[in-house]
């Protein structure tokens, strides 16, 4: 009988630690907050301007 009641105890202990897991993951799953940073579109210039000073390889030599 003690051995059935030991046995009971531990499921009992596991299934509580399973449910407050529980719990706990899915508190912290849903309550994350997406923020999102926005802009309001307007035309305009661009203009890039790399300037370097060196040799330009190429990455892969083909003979034709």
């Amino acid at each position: 009988m003690k051995g059935w009641l030991k046995v009971l105890m531990v499921v009992v202990v596991l299934a509580a630690m399973a449910v407050v897991g529980w719990l706990i993951y899915s508190f912290y799953a849903t309550h994350e907050e997406t923020v999102f940073r926005t802009e309001k579109v307007a035309r305009g210039d661009l203009m890039s301007v790399i300037s370097s000073s060196g040799t330009v390889e190429p990455e892969e030599l083909v003979n034709v």
